[in-house]
């Protein structure tokens, strides 16, 4: 086994790996020094949403498996696992994985990525939500109640129809007895 230093340009900043080279001839990227072939201000990024993603968990006084059952709900295959990787920016996060936090966090997706959420974004955000909840709980309510209202008619018209029918039975059986 030998030992070497490799060091890769980037753009950004001169990232240095240490190589092993087993005997078999393969290379690993020695796991203390990740960030081969990712710029470290990418994973820079990923780790300040992701104490962003756990500073909003807290807030809301969440655990990483709650968090965790939320994103499920949201179509997401997150373990507790996943919401630690996360919280430490050692895992990438897709766009949609980033909408649905936000979503289940109660705050904008933009802001897991900008400057750290405050308490008061997170409520301010909490009630948009809620309001947004509470304009689709109230069109629930009108078109259950028009959907009431046509059935009190039907109601009311077959109230009278049986009424008329038994009106009828009446005269008709007080018409064949008088006869």
């Amino acid at each position: 086994m030998s030992v070497s230093n490799f060091v890769m340009p980037s753009p950004y900043r001169i990232v240095s790996l240490t190589l092993t080279r087993f005997q078999s001839g393969s290379m690993i990227v020695n796991p203390q020094e990740r960030m081969y072939g990712i710029p470290v201000e990418v994973d820079e990024f990923r780790r300040q949403v992701g104490s962003r993603v756990a500073d909003c968990r807290k807030q809301r006084g969440w655990s990483q498996q709650q968090l965790a059952d939320v994103m499920q709900t949201h179509g997401h295959a997150w373990l507790q696992s996943t919401v630690a990787k996360t919280e430490a920016g050692a895992r990438p996060l897709p766009v949609e994985e980033l909408a649905a936090l936000g979503t289940a966090l109660g705050v904008r997706p933009a802001s897991l990525m900008s400057d750290p959420v405050s308490q008061q974004d997170v409520l301010a955000q909490s009630l948009f939500v809620a309001r947004s909840d509470l304009k689709a709980a109230e069109r629930r309510l009108i078109e259950a109640r028009g959907h009431a209202h046509a059935v009190q008619i039907e109601l009311e018209e077959a109230q009278e129809r049986v009424a008329s029918l038994e009106t009828e039975l009446r005269q008709s059986s007080a018409g064949a007895e008088a006869e």
